[in-house]
């Protein structure tokens, strides 16, 4: 008890340091809502948006509201069932059937915790029946694919690879204005607490300021993102 007592403590202070709201944040979508900072984004802003799951309202609204050019990412047949309904998309949208992870190579899923939510997710060493292997492209290779050189807005519900992501962020070559994450961690993933408290600390280290919390969302602004990038 005493111990809980202590954590909750601990864990107070570190995100009374850390997380600082902002006001110009707004929240879109209806299923699977996120927070942002819409300051400057425009039809020439790019958007990285891995994890199709079944909701892209929060993709729809960013084209209607903003005109960005958005590339959907997911490698999972929930993914392409979701895509194949919304036929056809608008323009300003493209997807690509295959994950986002560290780097570019095949990897393993694991079949979904909850078989009608559909969300397959990192697979663990111990859960070795009903995987799945699909191809899955790091940042870098992603945008030689779209010939873009930067990206005003990653997004990311990837069930547990966003912490290879976030460890081999390209910050030095690709600017990433802004990133909007889901958290995996606990029963049913191989990361735990502390990992999302690493992944904070790496980022604040990059030049990325916490700006918004909520259960597992957590929304990182480079630095003023005011502006819109060079290109």
């Amino acid at each position: 008890m005493i111990k809980r007592l202590i954590d909750q403590v601990v864990l107070a202070l570190f995100f009374r340091v850390f997380l600082r709201e902002s006001p110009s944040l707004i929240t879109i979508g209806t299923e699977c809502p996120w927070t942002f900072d819409p300051r400057g984004l425009g039809p020439a802003s790019r958007v990285l948006s891995a994890g199709v799951g079944g909701d892209i309202t929060f993709e729809l609204e960013l084209v209607k509201r903003y005109g960005c050019q958005v590339l959907l990412m997911d490698p999972s047949p929930t993914g392409a069932a979701t895509i194949d309904k919304l036929q056809p998309l608008p323009p300003e949208i493209a997807f690509l059937p295959a994950g986002l992870a560290g780097k570019s190579e095949t990897h393993r899923f694991s079949a979904p915790i909850y078989a009608d939510e559909g969300s397959f997710r990192l697979a663990t060493g111990l859960d070795t029946e009903g995987q799945y292997q699909w191809e899955c492209y790091g940042i870098e290779d992603v945008l030689k694919k779209r010939g873009w050189s930067s990206i005003d807005l990653l997004k990311m519900d990837i069930e547990s690879f966003e912490y290879e992501v976030l460890s081999h962020l390209p910050v030095e070559t690709i600017p990433i204005k802004q990133i909007c994450v889901e958290f995996h961690f606990g029963e049913g993933y191989p990361h735990r607490f502390r990992h999302v408290i690493s992944s904070i600390l790496r980022l604040h280290r990059q030049g990325y300021r916490l700006v918004h919390r909520f259960m597992r969302d957590y929304t990182f602004l480079k630095g003023d993102s005011s502006e819109s990038s060079e290109r």
